[in-house]
């Protein structure tokens, strides 16, 4: 399908719960693996977690039981379907 692009709405590093600004509108469904970035910067993979029409809620990715992510998430993060 299309790229989906949005941003990071809100974050919480401790909870490991963001909101993305993308959702069912843009054919967003649970399980989808996104990249999070900032400027041209990797910062984390991070999975769909639950779908609304216009927003997501989505957690880091875990890959050996360890958080997928170079650094923290933050609030207006730029998330993409392609890096």
């Amino acid at each position: 399908g299309a790229p989906v692009r949005g941003q990071i709405l809100a974050a919480d590093n401790d909870l490991n719960l963001f909101l993305i600004s993308v959702g069912s509108d843009e054919k967003v469904q649970v399980n989808d693996e996104l990249t999070v970035y900032r400027g041209n910067e990797f910062v984390a993979v991070v999975v769909v977690d639950k779908v609304m029409k216009d927003k997501s809620s989505v957690m880091v990715k875990e890959m050996a039981g360890k958080p997928f992510k170079k650094s923290d998430i933050q609030q207006g993060d730029q998330v993409a379907s392609v890096f």
